[in-house]
């Protein structure tokens, strides 16, 4: 009789567990499927400039300053105005980071969202 106890207890405490992760992927799937969204306006926005001005940005201080930047065709991006800050939904900066050969673009959210100049924005795993 104990041990069927015991196998109870230890099924409900599996179930409740598997319960509160699901339910904390429930509640953050929103914010994942905005940045998703969002990396990927980024990165069309990051392709434009290179082929309107032959390289990628420097820096990214803004989604709105570098939509500004490509939609009046202009190569720099101004920081008078960077009172915008680029982060994910989860409140963290994303990291941005270009050369000549492309570019990479990481959220450091609940789950690591990664685009690239060849590819949109995707999950990656995070490294240990």
């Amino acid at each position: 009789m104990n041990r069927n106890i015991s196998v109870a207890i230890l099924l409900v405490v599996i179930g409740f567990t598997l319960i509160g992760k699901m339910e904390f992927s429930l509640k953050e799937k929103p914010r994942l499927m905005k940045t998703i969204v969002e990396m990927d306006k980024i990165r069309d926005l990051v392709l434009f400039h290179k082929k309107l001005c032959g390289q990628y940005p420097e820096k990214i201080f803004s989604y709105g300053l570098l939509e500004e930047a490509v939609g009046n065709r202009k190569c720099s991006i101004s920081t008078e105005f960077a009172n915008e800050e680029f982060r994910d939904r989860w409140g963290n900066s994303y990291i941005y980071i270009a050369d000549n050969t492309g570019f990479r673009i990481l959220s450091l959210g609940h789950e690591w969202i990664e685009t690239t100049a060849r590819s949109s924005a995707t999950i990656v795993t995070k490294p240990m």
